[in-house]
Formats: structure tokens, C-alpha cells, sequence
């Protein structure tokens, strides 16, 4: 979007120096039971599956090997359509994926909140 509208490159706007602020981020994270936070990952998935992800997923079928598609609930789809794996079989690798997704946030998180890189 920078480059359209001023025709330069992003890179050309940063120093690439680190500029002391006048403020400290104080980090802080909410927990919940992992049995909550993954029964609301599947119940996430089991609305995106009712309001029509395998139909978006199916008018991406052309464009498949692009890495923004090689993301959670588009490539189990496609596994799906290639006859990999059956229907039921997608959306629980889906839900399964999703919450290896969630514990590596809350992962993130905590390392942040910790200060580690």
C-alpha cells in the first residue's frame, strides 16, 4: 500500500534504528482452562464449517499452492477434495489443529509476558 501511494518502497521510510519511547509496555495475559479455551476452538470450527468455509475453501481450489492458503482449514480441505481423507476426518484435523494453534499462542504469550524472546 505504501508503494502504491508514494511510489518508494516501505523499506525506504525506515531507519532501521530503534527509537527510545517514552513509555513501557506492561504485558499481561488472560488464562482460561485449557478444557474451555478447546471447547470454544471447536465450537469456532464447527461455525466456520456451518457458514460455509468448505465452499470458500473449494473456490480456492486454483489457487492452492499459494502459502497464504497452506493455513489451518483450508489445507485439510483440500486433502479432503484430493480424496486424502473423508469429509469427517478434515474437520477433526481442523479442530485438532486449531487447538495446537491455540496452545502455541498461549506459549507465545507467556514468553512475552516474561520478557524471553
Amino acid at each position: 500500500e505504501v508503494a502504491l501511494q508514494t511510489g518508494k518502497p516501505i523499506s525506504d521510510f525506515q531507519s532501521g534504528k530503534k527509537e527510545n519511547r517514552p513509555f513501557q509496555i506492561d504485558l499481561r495475559i488472560m488464562e482460561m482452562p485449557r478444557e474451555i479455551l478447546y471447547e470454544r476452538t471447536e465450537k469456532r470450527v464447527d461455525m466456520m464449517i456451518s457458514e460455509g468455509l468448505e465452499e470458500e475453501v473449494r473456490t480456492l481450489m486454483p489457487y492452492r499452492n499459494l502459502t497464504a492458503l497452506q493455513t489451518v482449514g483450508y489445507s485439510e480441505f483440500f486433502d479432503y477434495f484430493d480424496g486424502k481423507i473423508t469429509k469427517d476426518e478434515a474437520i477433526n484435523k481442523i479442530k485438532q489443529h486449531t487447538r495446537n494453534y491455540a496452545k502455541r499462542q498461549v506459549t507465545w504469550f507467556k514468553r512475552k509476558v516474561k520478557g524471553e524472546k
